[in-house]
């Protein structure tokens, strides 16, 4: 969590890594662990600039003798909120809309995705905005993004009022910001549908996956 090991030493782990109020959670834990329990939980961690992280974390006792005599910890960072990744961004999407002059409406729910996926589901998002900026449209009103989760079934909407969202996909199919965008919904295994009811919205749809090796295997 960034500390230097002089910044550690000989310091309680858990005042460095358990944020404030969750301090009882954590005893909670514990004591199942102690009693023989295996625990694995989604919970936070601190970070030495006070950045709250969002971990599953497991813990597993030790036995010796028919004791118990250890708990074992693990923090699995491989999976991301994608719904906080988007807030994050959200400043960034937001100056290209601003300087259209209107304001980006965000929806989103908590979705928590194999970190493969969430990187490429970013991607995702980075082109559609990329090629949002260079469409030289006009906004008649505010665009939006949503996102959204049924089941283990995920779903990304993103629309500009007044503009043909189908333009994205098939104005120039061979242009590299469409066949980058392409490419990126192959490898989520995405299905990107403009319904003819709402010609100014794109939804992505996908369902949640474990997937394994690198996120940028399409470079």
């Amino acid at each position: 969590m960034q500390e230097s090991h002089d910044e550690a030493y000989g310091r309680n782990v858990d005042e460095l890594l358990i944020p404030d109020g969750l301090d009882e959670e954590e005893k909670e834990f514990t004591g199942q662990t102690l009693s023989g329990t295996t625990v694995q939980r989604e919970t936070l961690r601190c970070s030495k600039e006070g950045l709250e992280i969002p971990v599953l974390l497991g813990t597993i006792p030790v036995w010796l003798d028919g004791e118990v005599v250890y708990e074992y910890e693990q923090d699995d960072l491989l999976r991301v909120h994608l719904d906080l990744y988007i807030m994050s961004m959200s400043d960034s999407w937001q100056k290209q809309a601003i300087g259209r002059g209107r304001e980006l409406v965000l929806k989103v729910e908590h979705v928590r995705l194999n970190v493969n996926q969430a990187v490429t589901a970013g991607l995702i998002l980075n082109e559609l905005f990329n090629l949002a900026e260079f469409s030289n449209h006009r906004y008649s009103a505010d665009p939006y993004l949503s996102l959204d989760q049924e089941g283990e079934e995920v779903r990304i909407r993103f629309g500009i009022p007044g503009y043909p969202m189908v333009k994205f996909i098939d104005e120039d199919p061979e242009g590299f910001n469409a066949r980058v965008l392409s490419v990126l919904l192959n490898q989520l295994n995405a299905h990107c549908h403009v319904s003819p009811d709402r010609s100014d919205e794109m939804c992505i749809r996908f369902f949640k996956a474990d997937v394994k090796g690198s996120s940028s295997s399409f470079i």
